[in-house]
């Protein structure tokens, strides 16, 4: 084989090795958006209960092995994705990795309008590290509301009132 036969598979090789990831890479976006609207519709419908888990967490834990964190925050994302259906499609057409998804629901709002957090969706890009500001708020709680079933925001889930404190005679 020639040299300059050589480098034209070299440069082929190449080429396919990121055209297969770029192609993987879009399937895992749809694929983590399909999960975790899944995982909605499941906690949505009492799964765990019907089959005896004490908890979402855990029949999540046992079924994919996620953490507790892990599972509240596909839950979080996927609840915002509900009212956000701008980035509900960037992340099913795979435009959009899931964890920037999952950083840009934490800031956007759907009464804004899509570009105005769009744009920024190459700007963000999630850490490791978390140091991102979106990541330094707080998660909601972990089981969605009795009377709302909302995951993350819901009226009657505010914190209870402290006891008054302890008085001795």
């Amino acid at each position: 084989m020639s040299e300059r036969a050589g480098a034209v598979d070299e440069v082929a090789d190449w080429v396919t090795a990121h055209e297969t990831l770029l192609r993987l890479a879009r399937e895992r976006s749809e694929l983590e958006g399909r999960e975790g609207r899944a995982l909605l519709w499941a906690v949505r419908a009492g799964v765990h209960v019907h089959l005896g888990y004490g908890s979402f967490v855990e029949y999540v834990e046992r079924l994919f092995g996620y953490s507790r964190r892990t599972t509240m925050d596909k839950l979080r994302t996927a609840e915002a994705l509900e009212a956000l259906p701008e980035l509900d499609g960037a992340l099913t057409a795979g435009e959009l990795s899931w964890s920037a998804a999952r950083e840009l629901a934490r800031i956007a709002h759907p009464k804004r309008s899509a570009p105005g957090w769009m744009h920024r969706k190459d700007e963000r890009r999630a850490t490791s590290s978390g140091s991102s500001p979106a990541m330094s708020e707080a998660i909601a709680p972990a089981m969605p509301c009795d009377l709302c079933q909302s995951v993350t925001s819901c009226a009657s889930r505010s914190p209870p009132k402290p006891s008054p404190p302890f008085v001795t005679p």
